[in-house]
């Protein structure tokens, strides 16, 4: 942004990204709500959704563990919900042991 110090920028894009990356969550979130029939038979699905912006110069893997940190606590609040990561998140150990994921 001409005439913003970057720091400042960033902030800005961020927010932007954060209110897309909302958007983004909640359509597919709508879209998996609705009911689905296979088959003849009904099927309903839900998720949970970890969320992670970055600004200008984030590594792709910084993303997707915060992303990961954001999905279980996601999760921990319960079916068909987002969370943006937050930096406090690190320190919190909502960890499933690996190999528990399920599909219900």
């Amino acid at each position: 942004m001409p005439g913003v110090p970057a720091s400042r920028a960033n902030v800005g894009s961020r927010a932007a990204g954060e209110t897309e990356a909302s958007a983004v969550a909640e359509r597919v979130l709508a879209a998996l709500a609705m009911p689905y029939v296979v088959e003849a038979v009904t099927i309903s699905l839900s998720a949970s959704i970890g969320v992670a912006v970055g600004g200008a110069g984030a590594a792709a893997g910084d993303l997707l563990r915060e992303a990961d940190v954001a999905l279980y606590h996601a999760k921990a609040r319960g079916r068909a919900t987002y969370v943006h990561f937050e930096p406090g998140m690190r320190g919190a150990s909502l960890a499933e042991p690996a190999g528990n994921g399920t599909i219900r």
